[in-house]
């Protein structure tokens, strides 16, 4: 084979993997990649190899701030060059395809930040004078009558009832000491901190960082079963035709009967979302009184006194409560915030952020320098971490 047959079927095989990566590949193409994954021990070998070269990133970096078309141009360049060549230089598959991979994410409408095993191997420097662990099982329980209580770190989860508080494993919130539970309760997670709830008729909810859940044991007049979040939540609510569920929260209701839902409504987000996931929703913006019923994969957008509804990938929407970060054409500006709350570190720009967006799925489990090292490898900004902060600079 030519040097510029051999090229475009790398070319080829990088389109694959990235779109194996990015989970966007049709039957057809899946089956095209796994058949020459099948076809001999040689590319099942350099398949493993490649995912542990720190040359993709390398190459990554420098193709990410050049001007695509220019690459293209020179790459092309390059192969008619070697194919006069009296002479051939080898090179590795995994270093070709690397570049060509390379190429294919930087043309592509967002950055893919590939969550594989290398990435941890990545040389690329991230400045810091100390690591911080990621978030964890954080919570605080406030009373009506003004008593908190902390929660264990070593639970994942509290169950409540109007004649016990206790956690999801059985074991009895010491602190209470046998005595009559007030009827008003919030459970509230810090920064870096995520807790479950399961309230009184048996919906679940789970609590993002920075995020709180008010509730009552006592049964509610109107018949309904009333909630306020501030921050974000997932819902799974217990079905009740007879008495919905309703959660209030910034700039918005939303009633349901029984299903599952996510709610983010951050106070520094410039909006109020609400993603179904099954069953049903009505949204009603408080300002404007104009109320919308929600399909599954449908999310409502609230800004202000407007209100919009769009189709959504809801793996994205709720990959926080699963233990991952999943960006899905998010801007750089929307993951930071992310990262702050996790971590609970202050995020200072000392550069103007990139315009991209990005894919991609990262655990929420691991150090921030490591995060940060990943965010690096698809940008062209730097960043360096001091105790508590994350400068971000050129």
């Amino acid at each position: 084979m030519n040097t510029a047959n051999s090229f475009e079927k790398e070319h080829q095989i990088a389109r694959l993997i990235i779109g194996h990566l990015q989970e966007t590949l049709s039957p057809p193409q899946e089956k095209e990649l796994q058949d020459w994954l099948n076809a001999s021990q040689a590319n099942r070998n350099w398949m493993e190899e490649f995912c542990e070269q720190q040359s993709f990133h390398e190459q990554l970096g420098k193709y990410h701030s050049a001007n695509t078309e220019l690459i293209w141009a020179k790459t092309l360049a390059k192969v008619n060059f070697q194919k006069k060549a009296p002479t051939k230089v080898s090179m590795p598959l995994w270093r070709r395809v690397s570049a060509a991979a390379a190429i294919l994410i930087t043309i592509g409408v967002g950055v893919y930040l590939l969550n594989l095993p290398f990435l941890s191997k990545h040389q690329t420097t991230v400045s810091h004078a100390n690591d911080i662990s990621p978030g964890k099982n954080v919570a605080t329980l406030q009373l009506a009558n003004g008593k908190t209580i902390q929660l264990s770190d070593q639970k994942t989860g509290i169950v409540i009832d109007a004649a016990k508080l206790a956690y999801n494993d059985g074991s009895l919130i010491r602190e209470l000491n046998g005595k009559a539970l007030p009827a008003i309760k919030t459970v509230s997670t810090p920064r870096g901190g995520t807790y479950q709830v399961v309230l009184p008729d048996g919906t679940r909810v789970w609590l993002n960082s920075a995020s709180s859940i008010t509730f009552s044991t006592a049964p509610d007049p109107s018949g309904l079963r009333k909630v306020s979040l501030l921050g974000e939540a997932y819902f799974e609510v217990s079905e009740d035709q007879k008495h919905p569920f309703v959660v209030s929260s910034k700039n918005q209701t939303v009633q349901v009967l029984g299903t599952q839902f996510n709610i983010n409504s951050y106070e520094d987000e410039a909006s109020v979302k609400t993603t179904l996931i099954t069953g049903s929703v009505k949204i009603t913006n408080l300002q404007s009184g104009v109320s919308n019923l929600l399909k599954p994969q449908q999310q409502a957008k609230i800004v202000g006194s407007d209100l919009q509804v769009k189709q959504v990938e809801t793996e994205g929407i709720t990959a926080w409560k699963d233990g991952y970060f999943r960006f899905v054409n998010e801007d750089m500006k929307s993951i930071m915030r992310q990262i702050a709350r996790w971590y609970d570190v202050e995020i200072i720009n000392e550069t103007e952020l990139p315009n991209e967006t990005f894919n991609g799925r990262i655990s929420r489990y691991k150090n921030i320098n490591q995060v940060l090292k990943i965010l690096q490898a698809a940008n062209s900004v730097q960043f360096k971490l001091q105790e508590r902060r994350v400068i971000i600079s050129k």
